[in-house]
């Protein structure tokens, strides 16, 4: 390719010169313009800032304030779980320097760094059993392959019963009687008040890093009350059972009720816990009153609906307790990206209004999918939210830049465009995790009833529709397709699944290999297995094989 003459070179660097002078022409008459008719500024309204109070001393909604509200802010100690949950895991789970004003906002003096429940994952009983597990093997494995196989033991437990007796457990149990029943009791009280202890300080952290920072110790907690019937189901008593079941649905609804995603995906994990433990129950059960009565205790637990109710607030508040912190505090954003990208768009100019407005009406929009009681057009509604998600990114061209350059309005919306990329994949974690535990709720009663009608007429249904009418109020379906979940009767036994996120029948593989094809998968003591790529139904297989120890190889 042949260089440029003088004369084109010249001509093109004029061309570039007046370009630059156009451009800076623009920027000056855009920072004139600016002085002379200043944005208008923020309305406190619904349709924008989302609460009109409580505010702060500056004037804008205290976002943080207005949550600790919503929270259970001012809830008696008599009436709030999380007193007995703090003494019962001690108040080491809390940084120091947050202590003292998280138990003074509970309403309780500071508990013991170790409280009354010894950590059930933590070393010691980890190497107690791994010393148990190296006995029972007679040294055939390794310390460090030992103390894997010690956590993946635990973590079974809270699907699988243990048939053999496991003195480190068993002891671990005794040892922790008190601090374990502290925690069914703590289940029946109305409330569970525990805010992130950085939302306590002056001033405090943004919402977005309270979502982050707070570590509750109550799923960790939830684990040894599945696991502590579970472990010998027939050492317990029936009513013991239940109640260890009861307790954790009580305590993943008291999550559930709460504004914040974190707390909400807690509770799901620990209704998960519940749920499992039903199961076992379920299958090691042939008494009809009994399952009945467990039936009615999954039942009374509710359908859970806190998608649209952390889209309803949790979600707008701490978004836009962002965005007012970046355009109207100055002060630094938890995104370093969203804090540049913001204030270089209103170094230009933009209305706080229209910002606001654009964001309000956009978490209007997902409020209202999240509240369609139909699950299936739910999702469809959500899958149509991520594509116009998709379609505002596609937007941030060369165009768009040109005409935020000269337009305040355009401006405006793109920096509302560039806070509401960021809910994307806020409301699939959100709207699938209600999903999931809502069917798994189903598949345990499902369950239950299919066992009622074997102890009532010797077998297992042929298929679901046989079940007996009195035995459900309806025929629950799939809430993931709208259709009846899948079932095989198998042996003594039957495989009950549903299709899962995904909507595709993966036989009753599920997404993390405990189950493959409706059969329980072994223990994989060896990390070996690989989960199916893509699986992700949610089984139930009865009856449950108790767990096989690791054999030498």
């Amino acid at each position: 390719m042949s260089q440029p003459t003088p004369y084109q070179q010249l001509a093109l660097s004029s061309r570039v010169r007046l370009a630059l002078a156009a451009v800076l022409a623009v920027v000056v008459f855009v920072r004139a313009w600016q002085l002379a008719d200043p944005p208008e500024p923020l309305r406190i309204s619904e349709e924008t800032t989302l609460i009109t109070e409580p505010l702060a001393a500056d004037g804008y909604p205290d976002y943080v304030a207005a949550l600790l509200e919503r929270m259970g802010r001012g809830t008696p100690p008599s009436q709030n779980a999380a007193v007995e949950v703090w003494r019962a895991i001690g108040s080491g789970e809390v940084d120091p320097e947050y202590r003292e004003a998280l138990f003074a906002e509970i309403g309780c003096p500071v508990p013991p760094e170790e409280g009354l429940l010894e950590d059930f994952r933590g070393d010691a009983l980890r190497n107690e059993i791994a010393d148990w597990l190296d006995e029972e093997n007679k040294g055939a494995f390794d310390r460090e392959l030992l103390l894997e196989q010690a956590d993946k033991l635990l973590d079974t437990l809270t699907r699988r019963p243990l048939p053999v007796d496991c003195p480190p457990l068993q002891a671990w149990f005794d040892r922790n009687r008190e601090g374990l029943d502290l925690l069914v009791e703590a289940s029946h009280k109305p409330a569970y008040y525990s805010p992130p202890p950085n939302l306590l300080t002056n001033p405090p952290d943004q919402l977005y890093a309270a979502l982050l920072t707070d570590k509750f110790g109550l799923r960790d907690a939830a684990q040894p009350i599945a696991s502590r019937a579970s472990i010998r189901l027939d050492q317990d008593t029936t009513s013991g059972a239940i109640e260890g079941t009861y307790a954790l649905l009580l305590h993943g609804d008291q999550l559930m009720q709460q504004p914040l995603l974190v707390t909400n995906l807690l509770g799901v994990s620990i209704r998960q816990y519940a749920f499992n433990f039903a199961n076992i129950l379920v299958d090691g059960c042939d008494d009809a009153e009994v399952l009945e009565a467990l039936s009615n205790v999954v039942r009374a637990s509710g359908v859970p609906d806190f998608a649209k109710r952390a889209l309803a607030f949790g979600e707008p508040a701490a978004l836009l307790d962002e965005v007012s912190g970046v355009l109207l505090r100055h002060r630094p954003s938890v995104d370093e990206l969203l804090t540049q990208q913001l204030r270089a768009l209103d170094e230009l100019g933009i209305e706080p209004n229209v910002v606001f407005g654009n964001v309000r009406s956009w978490l209007k929009h997902l409020e209202s999918a999240a509240s369609c009681p139909d699950r299936v057009r739910r999702k469809e509604l959500a899958e149509r939210r991520d594509e116009e998600l998709d379609s505002m990114m596609d937007q941030f061209g060369t165009r768009s830049g040109i005409l935020a350059l000269i337009s305040r309005k355009k401006r405006s919306e793109v920096a509302a465009r560039t806070v509401i990329v960021l809910l994307s994949p806020v409301v699939r974690v959100i709207t699938t995790a209600e999903d999931e535990t809502y069917t798994r709720q189903q598949l345990t009663l499902l369950a239950a009833a299919l066992k009622l009608h074997r102890v009532e007429h010797g077998a297992y249904p042929a298929t679901l529709d046989a079940l007996d009418p009195e035995l459900l109020e309806s025929l629950p379906t799939d809430p993931f397709t709208n259709r009846p979940f899948r079932y095989q009767r198998r042996g003594e036994g039957f495989a009950l699944w549903s299709l899962g996120p995904n909507g595709i029948d993966d036989g009753g593989t599920d997404a993390r290999g405990h189950f493959v094809d409706g059969e329980h998968a072994p223990v994989d003591w060896y990390n070996e297995r690989e989960p199916r790529d893509g699986a992700d139904d949610l089984v139930v297989r009865l009856p449950i094989p108790p767990i096989e120890l690791p054999d030498p190889r």
